[in-house]
């Protein structure tokens, strides 16, 4: 699989172009204004939500809710449709595609795929600077 941070900021980045839809407005509406807002708030879900795949197996185990990786096989397998069809969640399953390899099992993608991983940080953190610095201000970019 990808990193955790990797999931995360992928996600991350994809919610936070939702704030950019409030440039599709006139200026002077209170919905720019929250743009900014909006941003944050996105991002941080996209994170959560991107990274919760693999989060919340590690998670309900800690606690001692679920035995571990049984919410992991659920949640990567036959996850439900409510949290398969939000961008992050789906983005985490698209991307294990490359990670995981079932004819290798206990693979070590590092050696072959790290410049995959190392694109994945580049482009998200890419994309959440410039949708952080469009929601800034009308001058920006």
């Amino acid at each position: 699989m990808a990193t955790f941070v990797a999931h995360g900021l992928l996600g991350g980045a994809v919610a936070a172009l939702g704030a950019l839809l409030a440039w599709i407005v006139p200026r002077g509406w209170k919905l720019r204004e929250l743009s900014a807002r909006a941003f944050w708030i996105l991002a941080v879900y996209g994170f959560v939500v991107g990274t919760l795949p693999d989060s919340a197996d590690w998670i309900a185990a800690v606690l001692g809710i679920l035995p571990r990786w049984e919410l992991y096989v659920i949640l990567h397998h036959s996850p439900p449709t409510w949290l398969a069809v939000q961008p992050p969640f789906a983005l985490h399953l698209w991307l294990d595609t490359f990670f995981h390899d079932p004819l290798k099992p206990g693979w070590d993608w590092w050696r072959e795929l790290w410049w995959l991983e190392v694109s994945t940080w580049i482009v998200s953190l890419g994309i959440l600077f410039l949708t952080w610095r469009r929601t800034q201000s009308d001058k920006a970019l």
